[in-house]
């Protein structure tokens, strides 16, 4: 029988994935042990097997805690508030452009060959095939 694995191994396997794919945000862990970045693919097969989403921020932690970062609160304090001027987009007319005329390209009728018999066959084919 396949080894079944718990949610917090889960989680363990989907943080390693999270380490080796730093651009995807999501996963989908089947209790089977398998990794996907994708939910169909996860539900793809899984039989009986349940599966669990994992986010990027509920496993990935930053690599210091928020109480070890630094912050100087004077120079927070002391910011002068100034307000932006706003600025506006000019508006701009954009020029008239002149489309061509295209014209449809033109069909010739086919050719019709006048050696031809009444049925469009080669007459001369026609009595090489007769039987004799």
């Amino acid at each position: 029988m396949n080894k079944v694995y718990s949610k917090k191994e889960l989680k363990a396997r989907a943080q390693e994935v999270f380490e080796q794919y730093p651009s995807e945000d999501k996963v989908f862990a089947r209790e089977d042990g398998n990794i996907f970045f994708n939910e169909n693919l996860a539900d793809l097969g899984r039989g009986k097997l349940k599966v669990y989403p994992f986010d990027r921020s509920d496993i990935v932690k930053s690599d210091k805690a928020v109480e070890d970062i630094e912050v100087n609160a004077e120079v927070i304090h002391n910011t002068p508030t100034v307000d932006t001027p706003k600025v506006e987009a000019p508006v701009v007319d954009s020029p008239a452009v002149d489309t061509p005329k295209v014209e449809a390209p033109t069909v010739e009728a086919p050719t019709v060959d006048k050696t031809l018999g009444k049925d469009g066959k080669n007459p001369e084919t026609r009595k090489s095939n007769t039987k004799k």
